[in-house]
């Protein structure tokens, strides 16, 4: 009998212990003022519109990589496979690099401040472009990643007469690889 009592308390610890671990709750969760980002991302490009579930793959990053026009956010446009997208926060306005701590949560002037858009083609070409509507809010940044919440932010690039619009939806999470 003791056997069985104890099992069924081993059980029930089990039970208990699995339920607070998989609650809504975590620490994610306190960091972001009680929303967790989106796991997945989409890039609408000329009006077709391409979900990106592992945004790990567009390897998004903030820095300069020694850029002589100023910090950026960056990423690559896969699954699209047509370049790199750089929101720029150029040394014209600012004077010098942009740290992390300039984006605290709940920074959202990427319309105002990212005076510069620029998209790298595969063929090293750039068009260079501008803010046209949306929204995109920082929701975490503890030095090291810059978590940003894009809402319909919406940008044209343009080049020889040719114009590309981007829509970007969803979370990226940035690593500020050159301040680590």
């Amino acid at each position: 009998m003791k056997k069985i009592y104890s099992m069924m308390t081993m059980l029930a610890m089990m039970l208990v212990l699995s339920s607070s671990t998989c609650s809504g709750s975590s620490d994610d969760d306190e960091i972001n003022g009680g929303s967790a980002p989106s796991s997945s991302f989409s890039i609408t490009y000329d009006g077709k519109k391409t979900d990106v579930e592992l945004t790990e793959w567009i390897n998004p990053i903030f820095g300069n990589g020694g850029s002589k026009k100023g910090n950026y956010f960056c990423f690559d446009n896969y699954p699209l496979g047509k370049g790199q997208i750089h929101i720029i926060f150029p040394y014209s306005q600012y004077g010098e690099n942009v740290q992390p701590s300039h984006f605290p949560v709940g920074y959202s002037d990427f319309d105002e401040d990212a005076t510069d858009i620029e998209f790298i083609s595969g063929e090293f070409s750039g068009w260079y472009g501008e803010y046209v509507s949306g929204s995109a809010k920082v929701t975490a940044n503890d030095g090291k990643y810059i978590t940003i919440q894009f809402s319909n932010y919406a940008f044209e690039v343009e080049r020889k007469n040719s114009v590309h619009t981007f829509v970007l939806n969803g979370s990226l999470k940035f690593q500020a690889y050159l301040y680590q």
